[in-house]
């Protein structure tokens, strides 16, 4: 009886180790946000559109004023 336990003990260990699938870090999918300088909305900054210096949401607020305030 002894000898069942220690096999099934042993089967147990080599099965943790080795089949035993790993517990992945949850996706980090956060973005970085940018304010618009223009309205104050926040867009993510692979989206926004620099010019002069300042960072905008969409051409229509880039184009007001010529972007310079």
């Amino acid at each position: 009886m002894s000898r069942l336990i220690l096999i099934a003990a042993l089967l147990g260990a080599i099965y943790f180790l080795f089949f035993r699938r790993s517990v992945k870090a949850p996706k980090n999918d956060a973005l970085e946000m940018i304010k618009c300088d223009k309205c104050g909305a926040y867009v993510a900054a692979d989206e926004a559109i620099t010019k002069r210096g300042k960072t905008f949401c969409s051409k229509k607020c880039a184009e007001v004023n010529g972007g310079g305030q």
